[in-house]
């Protein structure tokens, strides 16, 4: 919790609120207000800043019965010689900033901070400025004024055909459309007429009616200018609050997929790709014989003949004999082979030679002309 205090004061009406800047859309925590001078007269200078310094007594005493001690104040003054006084009306308490805040800067933050106000987008907003009126069209969300004129009260508001007619050209001037018609401390009178304009408008209305608005809104704008930034007049958090620190779960889960996906491609790329992970089942293997083609030849000199195999075991490579898949052998003209070197596993390589005697005949090869293929 960030408590502020806000204090507005004008020529009759002096008021304060002590306002949360963490939850700014609750209001205030504390407001009062009260009138001094007489009606109709300007106080002098002396007179204004000792009814500051009394507000300011009175609000700083209200807080600490709740154990509630603000630092910083923000001050709406409109007369140039009053606002000159505030800081030595304000030297004894000891806050530690004192901000001296505009008035539409006060109630822009105010607006903000109505929760009915909410998404509205564009609105007709009515106060009233000493003998005058002010129609402005605003944007509470962004805190921008669009378009605003300034009408003397007596000749707007005197009567509903005039107020409607008013609001009515306004309207017309503007893009987008106000959406709603916003009252802000009004008079009862000027409250119906402002009402009945809405409607003939085809506009919504508000009645804003709390006296303390101006000091809501000077303790808005001197939170936000002590916390370096507008988070508080956007809706935000402000800051060294406990939701800006806060640590979120929620986003440890998309971390841990994203963490889990780069270790199963790390291990799918250091695999060796000579390993396979799954035995390929051989006995589904088909071979397609007139895709096959051979051309038998003769074995020339110096060549080794090939291995003949039994017929019906399987070849070196694993692949299933061509049973009837090989086409009849050609002739075959007479050669004389050369001698064969055979090597003995246990004695060493040996160059005896082995006679040149014709290939019996088997029953693994019926013709002795014909040299089969070598499987595998």
């Amino acid at each position: 919790m960030r408590e502020y205090l806000g204090i507005a004061i004008d020529d009759d009406f002096v008021s304060t609120a002590l306002v949360d800047a963490d939850a700014p859309l609750l209001g205030a925590i504390d407001a009062f207000g009260r009138r001094w001078g007489e009606a109709g007269t300007v106080p002098s200078t002396s007179a204004s800043a000792r009814a500051l310094t009394s507000a300011a007594a009175i609000a700083t005493e209200r807080a600490s019965r709740a154990e509630l001690h603000p630092a910083t104040v923000g001050v709406v003054c409109e007369r140039v010689d009053v606002s000159a006084r505030v800081p030595d009306a304000l030297s004894g308490f000891s806050f530690e900033n004192v901000e001296l805040v505009d008035g539409l800067d006060a109630r822009m933050a105010y607006l903000h901070s109505v929760d009915a106000l909410a998404g509205a987008g564009t609105c007709l907003a009515v106060w009233s400025d000493g003998d005058e009126s002010v129609l402005a069209a605003i944007d509470p969300a962004l805190g921008e004024v669009n378009w605003a004129h300034r009408y003397i009260t007596d000749e707007v508001f005197v009567s509903d055909d005039m107020c409607s007619g008013t609001v009515k050209s306004m309207v017309s001037e503007l893009d987008p459309v106000p959406s709603i018609l916003v009252a802000m401390g009004t008079t009862d009178a000027v409250r119906r007429m402002c009402a009945e304009a809405a409607e003939r408008s085809g506009m919504g209305f508000i009645y804003l009616g709390e006296r303390a608005q101006l000091a809501i809104g000077a303790a808005l704008v001197a939170a936000s200018a002590r916390a370096g930034d507008d988070r508080v007049l956007t809706g935000g958090v402000g800051a060294g609050s406990a939701p800006e620190r806060r640590f979120r779960p929620v986003m440890v889960w998309p971390i841990l997929l994203i963490l889990t996906g780069l270790l199963i491609g790390l291990l799918f790329t250091l695999t060796p790709k000579g390993i396979s992970t799954s035995t390929p089942d051989r006995s589904k293997d088909t071979v397609v014989p007139s895709t096959l083609h051979y051309t038998p030849r003769s074995p020339m000199a110096g060549e080794q003949q090939p291995r003949q195999e039994q017929s019906g075991s399987p070849s070196a490579s694993g692949t299933p004999p061509l049973v009837g898949a090989l086409p009849p052998c050609d002739p075959v003209v007479e050669v004389t082979p050369a001698a064969l070197h055979r090597s003995d596993p246990d004695d060493g390589p040996s160059t005896t030679a082995i006679p040149t005697t014709a290939i019996p005949t088997t029953d693994n090869h019926p013709d002795p002309t014909c040299i089969p293929l070598r499987q595998g």
